[in-house]
C-alpha cells in the first residue's frame, strides 16, 4: 500500500488511541492534535496552530467535535476550510448543536424526522403537556435524556434550567426499531438496538439511502445517523459527527477508523494516481519475485554444474 498525504486529526485526547493506528498505516504523515492544545493566531491572517505547526499546511483535517468546544471547532473549520480540506463545514458546525435548527434543515430537504422542539424557559411545562402530551423524552443541555411520564416530574425537571438553557423534547416511539448507522461517501454500516442488545445487520436500501442523504445535507464527510422504524415508516431520530469506534468494532466487526482513513486517501490524492502507484509497486514486486526465482534457478544450475566438474 502506498502511503500518501499529510493528515491532521483534531479531537478529545482519548480519541487518539481509537483512530491513529489506522491513520499512521495509511498516510505518510498523520498527527493527532488534542483540541485543547491548539491556538488561534492572528497575523497576516487567522491561523490554527500547534506550537509552530500550522494545520493549514496539511492536505486534510479530520474534525471529531464535541459539544464542550463547539464554538472552537466552528472557528477551526471556518479558518481552515478556505485553505485545505476539512471533514465538516463551518456552516454545519454553526448550528449543529441546536437540534431543532439542524433537524429542521434536514426536514426541509425531505428527510423524515421525529417531532422535536427546544424550550429555553422553565415555564414551558404547559406547552409540552398540551402540544406533545405526556410521556415525553427531555434532552438536557449536557445531552442527558430523561423519560418523563407525569406533570409533577416535568415541572421539577424544567425548574432546574433557567431561561436560555435549551431543553429538547421528543415523544417516545412505541414498538419502534432503532437503527444506528455510520455513513460515509462509500460505506454504510449499522446495527439494530433492542433494549440493551445490539445486533449487526445489513442495511436495507431505504435506510442507507436516507443516511447518505443526511450526510450530504450536512456537508460532512462522515456522520452517524440514528433512525426509528415503526411499521413501514422510518424517521431520523438523532445525528452525531463522531462515531462510537469501539461499539461499531464490537458489534459490526468494522474498524470505522480504517474506513475513514481509506476514504480520506481518495480526498488527499486522485483515485487514478493512487491506483497507478499501487499498481507500480505491485508490478515491481512481481518483477522482483521473478528475478529472485530466476536467480535461485541459476544458482542451483551453477551448483549442479560444479558438482559434475
Amino acid at each position: 500500500m502506498v502511503k500518501r498525504g499529510k493528515v491532521a486529526v483534531v479531537g478529545l485526547r482519548h480519541l487518539e488511541e481509537e483512530v491513529m493506528s489506522a491513520f499512521s498505516r495509511r498516510f505518510s504523515t498523520a498527527i493527532f492534535f488534542p483540541v485543547d492544545s491548539l491556538r488561534l493566531s492572528v497575523g497576516s491572517g487567522m491561523s490554527v496552530k500547534y506550537g509552530k505547526v500550522d494545520l493549514a499546511t496539511f492536505d486534510y483535517v479530520l474534525l471529531l467535535p464535541d459539544s464542550s468546544k463547539k464554538e472552537f471547532y466552528y472557528l477551526i473549520a471556518k479558518i481552515l476550510e478556505k485553505k485545505t480540506k476539512v471533514s465538516v463545514s463551518s456552516e454545519t458546525l454553526f448550528c449543529f448543536w441546536n437540534r431543532p435548527v439542524i433537524m429542521g434543515k434536514l426536514a426541509a430537504e425531505g428527510i423524515p424526522i421525529r417531532k422535536l422542539a427546544s424550550i429555553s424557559q422553565n415555564v414551558a411545562a404547559d406547552f409540552i403537556k398540551d402540544d406533545f402530551k405526556l410521556p415525553v423524552i427531555l434532552t438536557t443541555p449536557s445531552g442527558q435524556k430523561i423519560y418523563v411520564s407525569n406533570e409533577k416530574t416535568l415541572r421539577n425537571v424544567l425548574s432546574l434550567f433557567s431561561a436560555g438553557n435549551m431543553v429538547s423534547v421528543q415523544k417516545p416511539v412505541k414498538n419502534g426499531t432503532v437503527y444506528v448507522t455510520f455513513i460515509s461517501e462509500r460505506e454504510a454500516v449499522g446495527y439494530r438496538k433492542e433494549g440493551d442488545k445490539r445486533i449487526p445487520l445489513k442495511l436495507d436500501s431505504k435506510i442507507s439511502d436516507l443516511g447518505r442523504k443526511v450526510r450530504e445535507s450536512l456537508a460532512t464527510d462522515f456522520c452517524v445517523a440514528t433512525f426509528i422504524c415503526s411499521g413501514r415508516r422510518v424517521k431520523l431520530s438523532n445525528i452525531r459527527l463522531v462515531p462510537d469506534f469501539e461499539m461499531f468494532k464490537k458489534v459490526v466487526g468494522k474498524d470505522i477508523s480504517r474506513v475513514m482513513a481509506e476514504e480520506i486517501t481518495y480526498k488527499v490524492a486522485p483515485i487514478d494516481v493512487i491506483e497507478m502507484a499501487e499498481r507500480s509497486l505491485e508490478s515491481i514486486g512481481k518483477t522482483f519475485d521473478k528475478f529472485a526465482r530466476w536467480l535461485g534457478n541459476e544458482i542451483g544450475n551453477l551448483r549442479a554444474a560444479k558438482k559434475k566438474l
